[in-house]
């Protein structure tokens, strides 16, 4: 059994992201009872990381992030309002908890004409 979810993201009223979520059994349970996960068209400001980390009984320790580019099937078209066939941002994330089980996985299909991923590269330098 998985639970599942999707929502989609809004900046100023404008559609960015569409994002699909599954949990397995454990984690689904510990959400069950979220009003706002529970109830179509509902709006909120949590994550779904938020509402994980004080319920699960291990928190989220890490997550194994995926980048690559995705054409629009027509639902996510419709959705963030873009034509069928347009190029998306995907970002596949795999969360897991400090024992190393997975609690979510999200994969979200952005519009990159509204968002930008940047992240910031170190390199440990050894003299």
């Amino acid at each position: 059994m998985v639970y599942h979810l999707a929502f989609r993201r809004l900046h100023d009223a404008t559609p960015f992201c569409l994002t699909t979520v599954f949990l397995p059994p454990h984690a689904g349970a510990a959400l069950a009872s979220v009003p706002e996960l529970a109830t179509e068209g509902a709006t909120s400001e949590v994550t779904i990381i938020g509402l994980l980390d004080i319920r699960l009984d291990a928190p989220i320790a890490e997550a194994d992030q995926s980048i690559t580019v995705a054409l629009a099937d027509p639902p996510t078209a419709q959705g963030l309002g873009c034509a069928a066939g347009h190029p998306l941002l995907r970002i596949d994330r795999l969360y897991l908890d400090t024992a190393g089980r997975p609690v979510e996985l999200a994969i979200s299909h952005f519009l990159p004409e509204h968002y930008s991923y940047r992240t910031n590269l170190r390199r440990s330098i050894t003299y």
